[in-house]
């Protein structure tokens, strides 16, 4: 069985956020997504996020009806930093024998795996798969064996996905509320709702 994880802040879930779900699923033969919102990402600290029961609850409304996706509160629940390998080693423990799990990694990211807590580790445990966006070449993840151990980035290599782009990032989204724009065609209908009903990012 296979499990597919996309972490992020998800603040807010956008439609990009599913594009990029559905595309791994269909190419990586995944048994379902796991969307999993994260409390404290540590490469996030330059501005407060959304709380934690408001960005949940608009992923929750975003797959609502969607076969093979679900999420998860662990990492919200979680006190700290949220760090990928201590999410993934609680979620194989949580599945048991016969999972497999593909770390879903937006491109951003993927240039900075480097930094993260333990990678050597990680990709033993799971398999990270870096996904483009745009503006983004699989070719610029060679930078990284300036910094990691070239068996390391090897392997995150031999997993990327190029997905077709779909251009919107949560920071538009939000941008766009607080200018008091349209944000239809973004997120879901019922992420927009939640949004205008609760004030948020105004």
């Amino acid at each position: 069985m296979r499990e597919g994880i996309l972490g992020g802040s998800f603040d807010p879930i956008h439609n990009a956020h599913l594009h990029v779900a559905r595309e791994a699923m269909k190419r990586l033969s995944l048994d379902r997504v796991l969307f999993m919102p994260a409390s404290r990402p540590p490469h996030k600290k330059d501005r407060a996020l959304t709380p934690g029961d408001a960005r949940l609850a608009m992923v929750k409304l975003a797959i609502a009806g969607a076969s093979g996706f679900d999420v998860s509160d662990a990492e919200l629940r979680r006190e700290g930093p949220s760090y990928t390998i201590d999410t993934v080693s609680v979620e194989l423990s949580r599945l048991g024998q016969g999972w497999e799990i593909f770390f879903l990694v937006g491109a951003d990211q993927a240039l900075e795996l480097d930094t993260w807590y333990r990678i050597g580790t990680l990709v033993t445990v799971c398999t990270l798969v870096p996904m483009t966006r745009p503006g983004f070449r699989l070719a610029d993840l060679d930078r990284l064996s300036e910094r990691l151990p070239l068996d390391v980035v090897r392997r995150i290599q031999a997993s990327a996905l190029e997905i077709p782009p779909m251009d919107v990032s949560s920071t538009e989204v939000r941008r766009r509320v607080k200018e008091g724009k349209s944000i239809d065609g973004l997120v879901p209908a019922a992420v927009a709702d939640y949004i205008r009903e609760r004030g948020l990012y105004r």
